[in-house]
């Protein structure tokens, strides 16, 4: 996601601007197949458009100095619902399908929580926190099921896997980011350099899901 908080340094803003462009790989790579994808895959679909559009409704947000932390809160509760309907279709013939709603209830209580204590234009600490370690333990728990049952005799052939592989190295990534967020800002000063590490974990997030989609075409 592009930042607002200002960057030190051309790398750091350099690396900040390739994250936001990045969406686009996905973007047009799931465009150009949309008629083979399954349905458990459409979420990841939508995911990726929310993401174009709230990358460029942040970018117009701040050139013309503007707050855009609302838009960030609105992308990460559809971004939570969204991945969560990923697992729920993909798992749907192992696991009724009401269990990976309960999660979404569960957030939807935090994200109101977080609203009601720190404003709309804040940016969102404690669901991106609870995000991050709920889309962790739940990437590894996939591939945990998956060897144990071996649901898959070649894994890395799968869109699954680079699908779960993005979520995990995202999220378990940025879970220290996302916790310690406040002190990052408040404390240190090296705030920006550190969420350089967002940036470069967004692209590999972006990039491991076009090649997802790709595989789709091989299916």
């Amino acid at each position: 996601m592009l930042l607002t908080l200002g960057v030190d340094g051309q790398l750091l803003y350099s690396i900040e601007t390739i994250s936001g462009f990045s969406v686009l790989i996905p973007t047009v790579i799931s465009l150009s197949i949309l008629k083979r994808l399954e349905n458990s895959i459409f979420p990841l679909v939508f995911l990726v458009f929310i993401g174009l559009v709230t990358e460029i409704t942040s970018f117009m947000l701040i050139h013309y100095h503007l707050k855009n932390a609302y838009v960030y809160r609105v992308y990460t509760l559809l971004e939570f619902i969204l991945i969560i309907l990923f697992y729920q279709r993909s798992f749907k013939t192992y696991f009724k399908p009401y269990i990976f709603f309960i999660p979404i209830i569960l957030f939807l209580i935090i994200t109101i929580f977080d609203y009601k204590l720190n404003s709309i234009y804040s940016f969102d600490n404690y669901d991106t926190a609870i995000e991050a370690i709920i889309f962790s333990l739940m990437s590894m728990w996939s591939f945990y099921y998956i060897i144990k049952h071996t649901l898959y005799e070649n894994m890395t052939s799968v869109p699954f896997f680079w699908f779960n592989s993005a979520i995990l190295i995202y999220f378990g990534g940025c879970l220290a980011i996302f916790v310690f967020d406040n002190y990052l800002l408040y404390k240190t000063n090296y705030h920006n350099a550190i969420w350089a590490i967002h940036s470069v974990l967004n692209i590999i997030f972006n990039i491991a899901v076009a090649i997802g989609f790709w595989k789709t075409r091989q299916q």
